[in-house]
């Protein structure tokens, strides 16, 4: 017997992640849920956030993103049913009352181009759906003299109908092709940091966005990569962190005005690290260990050069993470 597909089609050619290590589809009905030692952890992990962020004077935001399938509910299979309260709904009450939440399934849900936001083809918001959200984001922050939406004269979309999305490749031949792409053609943001590594320990800096904006740290998953380059546009400057924790010393290095942790729901099901224990350099000694000597190399030449200046410290993070050789 063959594995089990990893993709189902809905209406429309509509394609949705299906038999996934998280259950995809039992927390979109209701099945999975939290039990009461996992909804304990998350508040008590929100409670640790809230404390530290309000005592260094950030502006935090705890960002939920809703799996496709809770957002295009009528494009999924229609045997399919979501339930009304689901695992994702016990994360945020856990967050109440101790760290400001977006839960952004209402907004998307009851936005008109919502069916826009993502691919046919793939799991992950595309970048007109992430235009929408960060400027949905941007005007909830309500920090002192706030932060202009990114307008449509900012930004230029196209359809790049060659993309395969990570559905869509999981079919022979690939059905459902296709994405919206978009450019910011007079933005001055720039990466000025990579580290190169492949999702968790992966740390990128984009500077020189806006001159007085603010300093933003990001902390999130795949889908906070689209959202980089409208967020990097409003910034002074811009640290991004692939994980689902927050690293405590990044957060000291740093001293952010704007820290935003980027979940999507189906990942949830795990609370993450607690804020007072996780160093996103264990990731980097788990990626760097391994490589094979030449791809490790590879990714640390660059460092050596970079070892001053402004972000030195995470060329110096990269060079102390690798094993001895």
């Amino acid at each position: 017997m063959g594995a089990a597909p990893k993709a189902i089609s809905g209406l429309d050619d509509w394609l949705f992640l299906c038999n996934d290590t998280n259950q995809t589809w039992d927390m979109y009905e209701g099945r999975l849920r939290l039990d009461d030692s996992a909804q304990a952890q998350w508040r008590e992990e929100f409670v640790r956030r809230g404390t530290l962020m309000r005592a260094l004077g950030i502006h935090y935001r705890y960002i939920i993103v809703p799996n496709k399938e809770c957002v295009l509910p009528d494009m999924t299979p229609p045997e399919l049913h979501k339930a009304p309260f689901r695992l994702v709904h016990q994360v945020r009450d856990a967050a109440r009352g101790h760290v400001h939440d977006i839960v952004l399934e209402p907004f998307i849900l009851n936005h008109p181009e919502r069916l826009k936001f993502f691919d046919r083809g793939d799991t992950h918001w595309n970048a007109f759906g992430a235009w929408h959200v960060v400027n949905h984001i941007l005007a909830g922050l309500e920090i002192p003299g706030g932060l202009q939406p990114i307008s449509e004269q900012e930004v230029s979309f196209r359809t790049e109908t060659q993309f395969i999305g990570d559905l869509s490749r999981k079919f022979d031949p690939p059905i459902s092709p296709g994405s919206i792409r978009a450019q910011l053609p007079h933005s001055t943001a720039a990466c000025r940091f990579d580290n190169r590594i492949v999702n968790h320990g992966n740390l990128g800096i984009w500077e020189g966005g806006a001159p007085d904006g603010p300093v933003m740290l990001v902390f999130g998953d795949s889908f906070a990569s689209e959202m980089v380059r409208y967020l990097a546009h409003r910034a002074r400057r811009l640290v991004r962190v692939h994980t689902s924790a927050i690293d405590r010393e990044i957060l000291f290095r740093e001293r952010p005005d704007i820290v935003l942790s980027v979940s999507i729901e189906r990942f949830l099901r795990t609370v993450p690290p607690r804020i007072t224990d996780f160093s996103y350099k264990t990731d980097l000694r788990q990626k760097l260990g391994g490589l094979d000597p030449e791809k490790r190399a590879a990714l640390l030449a660059p460092m050596h050069a970079l070892r001053t200046g402004p972000n030195a410290a995470y060329a110096a993070d990269m060079l102390a993470s690798a094993p001895l050789e």
